[in-house]
């Protein structure tokens, strides 16, 4: 018996030994008619199975490789000393 302040609630939990499921993914498209079909997939004639279509979500296409190529590029103190402490012939 589980109590809070408004009500009460009975939680009963049963453990049952479920076998692992076991997952299958096959990319595809969908045809011009709006179906889908699945072909030699790797269960038994007659076997319930679940499906879920989900749509495949594309990356960004950059419009060029260079994303910086034609970016304003400006240099605060482009002659000051850069890592002058790294090295150890200047000593």
């Amino acid at each position: 018996m589980f109590e809070c302040a408004s009500y009460n609630t009975s939680v009963s939990h049963q453990t049952t030994e479920e076998p692992p499921m076991q997952a299958y993914r096959i990319e595809t498209t969908i045809a011009p008619d709006g179906s889908l079909t699945l072909t030699h997939l790797p269960f038994p004639i007659g076997e319930a199975v679940e499906v879920i279509v989900l749509m495949q979500e594309r990356p960004a296409a950059s419009t060029t490789p260079y994303s910086l190529r034609g970016q304003t590029v400006v240099y605060h103190e482009p002659f000051a000393p850069v890592a002058q402490d790294d090295w150890s012939a200047s000593s």
